[in-house]
């Protein structure tokens, strides 16, 4: 709430003065995706209408809009104002909202269960963004999307060293949250998980423990790593330093 409320003040503070419009879309988008985080429904209300009103139409507007439209499961509304956002003459005036769209994109088709489709704009949105190795649009990306690019590991070509990076920005900014949130027998079934390919009744011999304890263990670390299997999370695992 801090850094949010930080955000609210300094709009405030531009108030009409004459800044540069990037610098305004910008404003609008970062408070106005931190609103939602927050579930401040009001306040991102109040900033997609202050951003329309100081901007005009822009792709950054139809964004918040389709962002809202998600976080309320209004797929549909997220589709339109992902549509409108790419007509032909809508500007864009924020570096890799054109990536920002296309995971957002990646989001719904996964609420959707079209999987191919979702992929086929995370490979979009990792080619736009690679060449300048902008990371930021990925900072808020969903958890199903995270998912799915760890399942795909080594599976994006030319993007596959930037996906990394993206990967490894992950697990640096969840490695403390890991550490502290997995438990002491979590953390030692993961770094058995990571070691090697043994079945899970090998892992709960080693750790002399019982198959039916593991597979608790195991669905927890799913659950805190955002993963979804086993590759996945021998994958988080390894760039959190556990294998």
């Amino acid at each position: 709430m801090a850094g949010l409320r930080l955000l609210h003040e300094n709009r405030a503070d531009l108030a009409e003065a004459p800044v540069p419009r990037q610098l305004a879309a910008m404003a609008m988008v970062l408070e106005h995706q931190c609103a939602l985080n927050l579930a401040q429904f009001p306040l991102a209300r109040e900033v997609a209408e202050w951003g329309a009103h100081r901007l005009g139409p822009t792709a950054e507007g139809h964004l918040t809009v389709a962002r809202t439209r998600f976080a309320r499961g209004d797929l549909d509304g997220t589709e339109r104002a992902l549509v409108a956002a790419r007509e032909p003459g809508v500007p864009q005036l924020v570096p890799g909202t054109k990536a920002e769209l296309d995971l957002l994109e990646a989001a719904a088709a996964l609420r959707l269960d079209c999987r191919t489709k979702a992929r086929s704009a995370l490979d979009r949105a990792l080619a736009l963004a690679a060449p300048g190795r902008t990371i930021r649009p990925f900072a808020h990306v969903e958890p199903d999307v995270r998912r799915l690019l760890l399942d795909q590991t080594g599976g994006f070509g030319d993007a596959e060293s930037f996906a990394a990076e993206v990967r490894h920005t992950f697990a640096a900014a969840g490695a403390d949250l890991a550490a502290t949130v997995l438990t002491g027998r979590e953390r030692a079934v993961l770094v058995r998980l990571a070691a090697s390919p043994q079945p899970l009744d090998e892992v709960a011999s080693t750790l002399r423990v019982s198959v039916n304890t593991v597979k608790t263990h195991v669905r927890a670390i799913y659950a805190k790593l955002g993963v979804n299997n086993r590759r996945a999370a021998i994958v988080a695992a390894r760039e959190l330093g556990f294998g």
